[in-house]
């Protein structure tokens, strides 16, 4: 098993991954965001690349 490297500020390609998962990530919980700003990430190379986001949001009731 691979270790998380260390937390750095998003890449565009990365702002771009976590963009696409928007839609997903408000259908899985259940909200509406009306900012979604991707902050900061880590990731670790295990069958492919593996990320985890820091995202600001503000949620829309």
């Amino acid at each position: 098993m691979s270790e998380w490297r260390p937390v750095k500020p998003v890449t565009p390609e990365v702002k771009h991954i976590c963009l696409q998962m928007k839609s997903n990530v408000e259908s899985m919980a259940g909200l509406n965001f009306a900012v979604y700003i991707p902050v900061d990430f880590i990731s670790k190379d295990e069958d492919g690349v593996n990320y985890t986001y820091i995202v600001k949001v503000i949620v829309c009731f």
